[in-house]
């Protein structure tokens, strides 16, 4: 979907990771998405995720 004049989205991602064992990485992120088109109210919320994250490295 192409944006318009004025019209703007916002999405913004924070990993924070621990390492434990070797090679394994675990921890949280949080997404916000603020989406200026499907803001119908203006009340200039962002939609908040939130979770678990887990990696490994070789």
């Amino acid at each position: 979907m192409a944006l318009g004049a004025g019209q703007k989205r916002t999405i913004i991602c924070t990993t924070t990771l621990l390492q434990g064992d070797e090679g394994v990485y675990g921890g949280k992120y949080k997404l916000a998405v603020y989406d200026s088109t499907a803001d119908k109210d203006s009340d200039g919320k962002a939609v908040d995720l939130t979770g678990k994250v887990s990696c490994g490295a070789e």
